[in-house]
């Protein structure tokens, strides 16, 4: 584990992702203050620190996941394909091997349809997040930073972008800006903070 950078690359991709987020994050708050529960002991988080399903979503995933398919595949596939190619190939990978969520729906019996729109619906998405955690590994050379940011990711969950109408016309109004604010401010800040000088990474070059 490289020391150089450790600090920077912790809190700079999370940083990036809680603005990738702002619309979900936007969300969380108003839906709080709505419900009173902005300023309880249980703020953001209600489950029981202990028990299994937290340790397996929020740390052993995290890192076995980020662990085997950016830190030891991104090494072998580099120096065959370089780093661009490397990028976009990793992450398919990483979406297959979520394939036994389908199988597992299909054996509990349910439609075909349904389980082939579920695996389709979150190969992409985890190819896409499998993507940028690819493009921060390469950028950074740590680790660290993308097994907090797929905590943080698989705390928030995927965007329920249909909540946004449940809300008043000018708090909906609110929180589409915030998810394009978001969106436009992780593209435009994606490089900057990545930038490989910020990590003392000279291991790869993108």
């Amino acid at each position: 584990m490289r020391l150089d950078g450790f600090l920077v690359a912790a809190t700079l991709p999370l940083l990036l992702t809680m603005i990738l987020f702002l619309g979900p994050l936007t969300m969380t708050v108003i839906d709080l203050y709505q419900s009173n529960c902005l300023f309880s002991p249980n703020l953001w988080f209600d489950q029981d620190l202990f028990s299994l399903v937290f340790i397996r979503n929020f740390i052993v995933a995290p890192i076995s996941e980020e662990f085997v398919f950016r830190a030891c595949m991104l090494p072998l596939l580099v120096p065959c394909l370089g780093a661009l190619k490397s990028i976009f190939i990793c992450p398919l990978l990483f979406g297959v091997a979520h394939a036994h969520h389908a199988i597992e729906r299909f054996r509990s019996r349910e439609q075909l349809v349904n389980i082939l729109a579920g695996f389709v619906f979150q190969f992409t998405y985890t190819t896409i997040f499998g993507t940028f955690c690819a493009f921060i590994f390469i950028r950074t050379g740590h680790l660290v930073g993308i097994c907090i940011c797929h905590t943080f990711c698989n705390f928030m969950g995927f965007p329920e972008f249909q909540h946004i109408f449940s809300y008043s016309k000018p708090i909906s109004a609110l929180v589409s800006i915030m998810f394009l604010v978001g969106l436009g401010s992780f593209i435009y800040l994606l490089f900057p903070l990545s930038d490989p000088s910020y990590y003392s990474n000279s291991i790869y070059t993108l």
